[in-house]
């Protein structure tokens, strides 16, 4: 099998991880608050993605390209 993908995968990993750790990273949600008829009104709350997220997306990666190194090709 080829080790590309399982390369090109810990790559992208590794990668977004660290753009995680380094800058952080947030995300958007939307919550209605209550419904009245026809009327929803909804809040928008930016959240942040937790700093350990980064970092387990950036060992994934790291065992991902160790694995890919150590697999015959």
């Amino acid at each position: 099998m080829n080790r590309r993908p399982l390369l090109s995968l810990g790559m992208v990993l590794l990668v977004g991880g660290g753009f995680v750790l380094a800058r952080g990273a947030t995300y958007t949600t939307k919550e209605t608050l209550f419904k009245v008829g026809g009327w929803k009104p909804k809040v928008e709350e930016r959240r942040t993605v937790p700093p350990w997220v980064g970092g387990m997306l950036a060992l994934a990666g790291v065992a991902l390209i160790v694995a890919a190194a150590r697999r015959p090709s």
